[in-house]
């Protein structure tokens, strides 16, 4: 008996798990044609899913609440290089752009940033739960998913007057 009480639940977290992968998969073959690869970035988080094809200016944003697919179309040329996805919100950013989604109110948002994305090896940019962040090397980003507004202040790094 003590068995089945603790397999319980890791059978919920496989189940849990599983519908945003299936339903991601399966919208990419009905869309695109073919399955998600490499040439393609997404993050899944809990109520939300974000998703580019690195040739597409479009994004593709899943709010798991309404059940709705959402798109908009951005202005780079540049390659899709990282995606972010926890909790209400996602992150999708080349090296000049953001584009955050919320699942709060299916809405997106874009930043054209200004500077560096800093690359120290720590976590400068992610999402959790009703926020994402950006931090460069002159100004730290953030995105409210609960209103879709984009805020910064500017940065100074530890060591620079």
């Amino acid at each position: 008996m003590k068995k089945h009480i603790l397999l319980f639940p890791l059978i919920i977290l496989c189940i849990s798990e599983s519908p945003a992968f299936s339903q991601q998969e399966g919208w990419s073959i009905l869309n695109l044609g073919h399955n998600i690869t490499t040439n393609n970035k997404y993050a899944v988080g809990g109520t939300c899913l974000i998703f580019a094809e690195n040739s597409s200016r479009t994004i593709f944003g899943f709010n798991i609440n309404s059940g709705k697919w959402s798109s908009t179309t951005v202005s780079t040329t540049m390659p899709w290089t990282e995606a972010y996805s926890h909790g209400n919100t996602a992150l999708i950013l080349n090296d000049s752009l953001a584009v955050f989604y919320s699942a709060h109110n299916g809405n997106f948002a874009t930043l054209r940033f200004e500077g560096q994305k800093i690359n120290l090896g720590t976590k400068w940019v992610g999402c959790k739960e009703n926020y994402g962040y950006l931090v460069t090397d002159t100004k730290i980003y953030f995105f409210d998913a609960e209103d879709s507004q984009i805020r910064s202040l500017t940065y100074t790094g530890v060591g620079t007057s």
